[in-house]
Parts: structure tokens; sequence; C-alpha cells
């Protein structure tokens, strides 16, 4: 296989992975992210998007650091401070991480308890609804609420989708005959008490011509 049908191979792999987190398959999806880590063969930049994935697929504080941890210590090990594409990798997975200590912080002031310091704990959850809130909510609308604790999270994470669809078109690692501009929008905004929700990780993957002679992959850093 060249490593342009390789390329292609795993970033639609990647795509998949992505189709299943929006169906709400989240452990599919988490799945479809382990595998694109654990293959050798796999480009670096989307294992790294793999992470981010990986960490919006649990509403776990310390499993999503976890993943954004390793997405970093991956960009680290390849010590390329001069390509732009890990660049823009690095400040996105540190953007997203800014998102989660912030939505962590907030959990913790509204609910007016210390922030947690240690791993080992009942309550991980992300969000900051508390427990009793979610179940007035669910008497005042008359339904039942069939599984005490579980977080509402269905909103949030479709706002982090929706800004991973629409931020840093430029960011793309499919190949290049499919670049069609950039989109910037990696800086966080100062009017907002959190950081927004982080950019997307690549557009989506349109046909291109096979034959194109003057159509070359850039496989720097992949």
């Amino acid at each position: 296989m060249s490593s342009k049908n390789l390329l292609r191979f795993y970033y639609n792999e990647y795509q998949k992975a992505l189709a299943l987190y929006k169906e709400n398959h989240r452990e599919e999806a988490d799945e479809a992210c382990c595998e694109l880590i654990n293959d050798f063969r796999c480009p670096r930049l989307l294992q790294i998007q793999a992470y981010q994935l990986r960490s919006i697929c649990t509403v776990d504080y310390w499993m999503s650091k976890a993943q954004l941890t390793r997405a970093l210590e991956l960009i680290a090990s390849l010590n390329d401070d001069s390509d732009e594409h890990l660049g823009k990798a690095k400040a996105h997975t540190e953007y997203m991480m800014s998102h989660l200590e912030g939505r962590w912080l907030a959990k913790w002031q509204k609910l007016g308890l210390p922030v947690p310091k240690e791993q080992d704990m009942a309550d991980t959850v992300v969000e900051a609804e508390s427990e009793d809130e979610g179940e007035d909510e669910g008497e005042d609308e008359g339904e039942d609420v069939d599984s005490e604790g579980e977080p509402m999270v269905e909103e949030e994470d479709a706002d982090l989708l929706e800004a991973q669809r629409k931020g840093l078109e430029d960011m793309s690692i499919a190949p290049k005959e499919h670049d069609q501009g950039s989109a910037s929008t990696s800086a966080a905004r100062k009017d907002v008490a959190l950081p927004p929700t982080p950019p997307r990780t690549s557009p989506p993957l349109r046909p291109g011509s096979e034959d194109d002679d003057d159509d070359k992959m850039d496989e720097g850093g992949l």
C-alpha cells in the first residue's frame, strides 16, 4: 500500500471513530481510537487526534486528563518544533486541557466544595450539575430519573463536537489536494469566564484525482 493510500485508509478509520462518537456510541468510538493509537503504522498526527477524541468519549475528569496528557507526551517525543502541524496539534491539546480544567473547577465552585486533589474519589464527573438539581429537573418535566448520578452531558458534548467541526480548518492531515484554505480560531475568547470548547481536529475528506502528477503528499512529521 502506497503512503498516500495508507494515509487515506487511516484518515477514514479516524472518521469512522468520529462518526461513532456523533451517534453516541462512545465505547465503540473509544475502542476505535485505541486501535489507531496502538497501530505503529498510523500517522502520528492522527494518533494525537485519536487521543483528543478519547478525552471526550468519557465524562470522567481523570480519564479525560490522562488522554490529553498522553497526546502532549506524544507530541513532545516527536521533538520537531519546526513542524507547523505539530505546533497546531499541541495548541489544540493544550486548549482542550484548559477547557477541561475550567469545567472541573466550575463544578466544585458551584457545589461549594474544595477541588479534590486525589484520583480515588467517588465523584469524578467533570460537569458542574449536581445530582439533586438533575433530579429536580426530571420531576419538573415529568420525566423519570432512571440513572441516578449520571451526568447530563449530551448537549455540552454536542457543542464540543460542533466547535471541532467549525474551527481550525488548516489543521488537516488529509492529502493536500483536498486543502481548501484555513480558518484559525485557536485563540481563546477574553470575554468568557471559562475557556471555549476545542476546535475541530480535521476537515472532511473529499474525493481527489489519483492521476494528478502535480499532487504531492507532504509526509513530514507523519
